[in-house]
């Protein structure tokens, strides 16, 4: 399901919908943007709660809004920006309790 199907599927659940859209393009772009909103919310309240685990720290300390929003823009849900801001910051983490083990 493509955003745009996802788009219109809530649009058809909003039950304060009056039938008139005069542009759907500035309209898709509004929600679109406020869904990102959401999910970047959603990765930082994850990181907050998870700081010690995994390099969610650097996502707290070191990311901001625009870094998150560029590593999951093509999510389609929380829980995908979760596991790919995951998937980005990992590696990351891992290399640092690599060199810590090493230096102790």
């Amino acid at each position: 399901m493509t955003d745009f199907e996802i788009y219109f599927r809530d649009l058809q659940a909003d039950a304060k919908h009056d039938g008139v859209r005069v542009n759907r393009a500035e309209e898709y772009a509004n929600w679109k943007a406020a869904r990102t909103q959401e999910f970047i919310h959603a990765v930082l309240d994850f990181a907050n709660a998870h700081y010690q685990v995994d390099g969610w720290d650097y996502v707290v300390e070191c990311y901001s809004a625009g870094d998150i929003e560029d590593i999951i823009k093509r999510c389609r849900t929380a829980a995908g920006a979760i596991a790919t801001m995951r998937a980005a910051v990992k590696p990351r983490a891992d290399y640092r309790a690599e060199i810590q083990a090493e230096a102790f």
